[in-house]
């Protein structure tokens, strides 16, 4: 798995299925959100995004071309500027709706759909009432407000991205002020055939209660849907930058990654789960789907740990392993296994929305070293019907409670002989200056293979040789090092020991085949580089600060290789 966030890198070991993790940040520059890439299973490679176009730089100088659609109950027809494949189909034309939807190939909705055919009365998915590929962004009745919604392309062929913008009312009529507004970004990607969605901003009143949010492909109410909620809050007003993304180039590998939180404030009416070394086993509302094999129930641990099917281990299980561990037979998510105990409102779970769109809630308020200080982790589970989706939001992490001494990431079912998902096992890997941007998602794939995304980062002001020993550094200007991994990133079946680390903005796994620090970016795929090829921010760069910081965290089964990185540009 490669992860990308905007102040770092991150490469992570697993055992199980070989997987290398490389979470990149270029700090200086990157002012985006995070980015998720799953290193390979099955030979193809799933892609997650975390990122959104500035608002405020949306207009015709730097988006040209770009048009607008305002109004209540409104739609236009949008020309794609590339063809965009969903499912193994072209698609060039979308239809966009005031009401926080869009279908790819025109819009089908010919029935009980309102006036103009807009649609403002959201169903769960699947939804009879579109045939083709359909986005719910935020799908409910609203109407635009303030820059209303913008539409456009940026980008050079044959990587461009055609952005929609929206500002938008939920309820038109309401007197809400702005508790029923909310504010969010679609991204298409030329070439990936990756769709993102930001909510860069909600009110308390447009977190999901009364919308649907999710994708479906092509055949209406048999279509395969990938939801996420409906009628059922899982977004957070308390905290702007919430996401998801769906990667739907590939006929049966539709991928869904998110990170979405459940407000904590506004939490009322779930059980409660308190104390020390204690573990609860308790019915799902919806069966959950994990290789293959469906679960009905899932024990919760105040030691930061979930166990669908019940508890095998026998106790609440305070001392955390690498993965896999032989401890758990049954499919196991480690939240942050780690001697825990929960603080404030204990763990709280329960179950939001309308079937079969629901979500199940598990939220964490837990401290590390019961009776410590500086160590508590406030963190919530979400499993989404249908889509069975797994995403894990972190809300607050202290500063010793960012990843070290803790396990984090899922294994399947088979105990120490399972397929192991690792993202740390004792390793700093979360910040705690940024924490309300940081979680990862598990989503299962077709042959039983799963899909995980992650977007979280070392803590910057943390870097350094008495937390990860043996840290190196680049700096300057046109400059690259070629340095041996602590383990093998296994890409295309292919195992790499080395990676070449340049000052302009990319890594190349099993050294440097450009012949030079190649400050001169290209279009993807990029010629010069005939290894596999990672561009964080590929310009012409130069270090600047901190400079580049590599090194390795964590134990052996779950260690994570980071590559921290500020720069600037050359300009002149």
């Amino acid at each position: 798995m490669i992860n990308v966030r905007k102040t770092k890198t991150t490469i992570v070991g697993a055992t199980g299925r070989p997987l290398g993790l490389l979470s990149i940040v270029g700090a200086v520059l990157l002012a985006t959100a995070a980015l998720w890439f799953e290193a390979p299973a099955l030979a193809d490679y799933s892609i997650g995004a975390r990122i959104a176009h500035s608002p405020d730089d949306i207009n015709t100088s730097n988006v040209p071309g770009l048009l607008t659609l305002s109004g209540n109950d409104a739609t236009a027809n949008a020309s794609l500027p590339f063809e965009f494949y969903i499912e193994g189909t072209a698609y060039s034309t979308i239809t966009i709706s005031t009401n926080g939807w869009i279908e790819f190939g025109g819009n089908t909705c010919t029935s009980g759909c309102g006036t103009g055919n807009s649609d403002p009365a959201n169903t769960c998915l699947p939804t009879s009432k579109h045939t083709n590929p359909f986005l719910a962004a935020y799908w409910d009745d609203a109407q635009t407000f303030g820059a209303h919604i913008r539409y456009g392309t940026v980008g050079q062929s044959p990587n461009r991205t055609f952005l929609i913008d929206y500002e938008v009312d939920i309820n038109p009529g309401s007197e809400a002020d702005a508790a029923d507004d909310i504010r969010f970004q679609i991204q298409l990607h030329e070439g990936s055939n990756l769709i993102t969605v930001q909510y860069r901003d909600s009110g308390y009143l447009a977190n999901g209660q009364g919308a649907t949010i999710g994708f479906q492909g092509a055949g209406g109410a048999s279509a395969t849907a990938h939801p996420l909620t409906c009628n059922g809050k899982i977004l957070d007003d308390n905290r702007p930058n919430e996401s998801w993304s769906v990667d739907v180039g590939r006929p049966g590998l539709v991928t869904l990654a998110a990170l979405n939180a459940h407000s904590p404030d506004d939490i009322s009416g779930f059980a409660t789960l308190s104390g020390n070394e204690n573990v609860a086993t308790v019915p799902l509302p919806f069966a959950v789907t994990l290789e293959g094999a469906s679960y009905n129930t899932v024990a919760i641990s105040t030691n930061g740990w979930l166990e669908f099917g019940g508890n095998t281990s026998g106790s609440a299980d305070p001392a955390n392993e690498c993965l896999p561990t032989g401890k758990h037979t049954n499919p196991f998510l480690a939240v942050y296994w780690d001697d825990m105990q929960t603080v404030a409102s204990a763990i709280r779970y329960g179950t939001v929305g309308s079937a079969p769109n629901r979500t199940f809630i598990v939220d964490y308020q837990m401290e590390t070293a019961p009776g410590g200080n500086d160590n508590d982790v406030y963190v919530q589970v979400q499993v989404h019907e249908m889509s069975n989706l797994i995403s894990v939001r972190y809300w607050t992490a202290q500063f010793t409670a960012d990843g070290q001494g803790a396990t984090i990431g899922f294994q399947g079912a088979g105990g120490s002989a399972a397929v192991a998902y690792s993202l740390t096992c004792n390793g700093k890997i979360l910040d705690d200056n940024a924490i309300n941007e940081e979680g990862w998602s598990l989503h299962p794939k077709a042959l039983g293979a799963l899909s995980l995304h992650s977007g979280m980062a070392h803590s910057p002001d943390d870097i350094n040789a008495t937390n990860i020993p043996g840290l190196q550094s680049l700096s300057g200007n046109e400059s690259t090092v070629t340095v041996t991994m602590p383990f093998s990133v296994v890409l295309n079946g292919v195992a790499y020991n080395t990676v070449a680390i340049s000052t302009n903005g990319w890594i190349e796994f099993g050294g440097n085949t450009a012949g030079g620090a190649d400050p001169n970016n290209a279009a993807l795929p990029a010629s010069n580089h005939s290894n596999p090829f990672l561009a964080t921010y590929w310009d012409d760069m130069v270090t600047t600060g901190n400079h580049i910081r590599y090194g390795t965290v964590g134990s052996t089964g779950g260690r994570t290789f980071i590559i921290d990185s500020e720069l600037q540009t050359v300009t002149g």
